[in-house]
């Protein structure tokens, strides 16, 4: 014979799993923050001239056992303008790696794309990544 759990017990289990996942989930969340620390991408625009420039990355752990735990990458990169209209403008490489400004909020999305494997059958399928940012100007680069 098969023993019934009452409805009401089901549902406070659900609902005590439910936040143990969410409960762990946080922490992740927080640990990932924490290890990540800040990032920060540097681009140089000259609006007049249509000259954009991928300039750096650069990575600041918040907590660092070891001292100065910072990684600059300058890549000096031109990137290609996709364009340019009066509240928007996109650079990159369109459907590959596109950053697409909002001129008056300076908010930027980033589109891009990766490529997985479907399981272990050596056949690639394409994902694609968005990423939101606020931008601010700064005078000049802290590097």
């Amino acid at each position: 014979m098969v023993k019934k759990i009452p409805y009401i017990n089901l549902i406070k289990q659900a609902k005590e799993e439910k936040k143990e996942i969410f409960d762990t989930l946080n922490k992740l969340f927080l640990i990932e923050q924490f290890i990540l620390g800040n990032e920060v991408d540097y681009f140089s625009l000259d609006l007049e001239k249509n000259n954009y420039t991928y300039v750096a990355f650069k990575k600041v752990a918040k907590n660092c056992a070891l001292g100065n735990c910072e990684e600059l990458r300058i890549d000096n990169k031109k990137l290609p303008l996709i364009y340019d209209e009066p509240s928007y403008l996109s650079i990159g490489e369109e459907d590959l790696s596109q950053f697409t400004i909002n001129k008056k909020d300076l908010s930027m999305t980033w589109a891009s794309y990766y490529m997985s494997e479907i399981g272990s059958t050596n056949t690639f399928k394409q994902v694609n990544t968005l990423y939101y940012y606020s931008c601010r100007k700064i005078n000049k680069f802290p590097f």
